[in-house]
């Protein structure tokens, strides 16, 4: 993988953590009005986009069109729609966050796998 040139095997895992515990962040934020029936959708506009901008840097595509859907009826104000969405995005998140999960660990397996035959660690050391 091409990232993993930059010097920092790590980077893709580190990527995909950093993503899940964004979203999971701002969720839980979200997830805070949920029932607030009173509350101003259009002030949760601006987390919904930011899990939006995050998903389509990683490549979440489910996450980032449930989303749209998020944006749409916070910009709409509309609770009965926000709901509906947020419980879509929710699933979609839970879905792409265990690939990615899956993903990231076969990839820490791999850099295991590398590191143990790489010729420094092959090599035997002098008696």
């Amino acid at each position: 993988m091409a990232l993993k040139r930059i010097g920092e095997p790590n980077y893709v895992v580190q990527l995909i953590e950093t993503y899940i515990a964004d979203v999971e962040r701002i969720l839980s934020e979200i997830l805070r009005h949920e029932e607030n029936q009173k509350i101003d959708l259009h002030k949760l506009t601006p987390l919904a986009r930011e899990i939006e901008d995050k998903s389509t840097r990683i490549g979440a595509e489910l996450v980032k069109v449930a989303c749209y859907n998020v944006i749409k009826a916070c910009d709409e104000n509309n609770h009965q729609n926000f709901s509906r969405s947020l419980m879509l995005l929710k699933k979609d998140f839970g879905s792409s966050k265990n690939k990615f999960a899956s993903f990231a660990q076969m990839e820490q397996r791999i850099i295991r796998l590398e590191k143990s035959q790489s010729p420094a660690s092959t090599s035997q050391s002098p008696k």
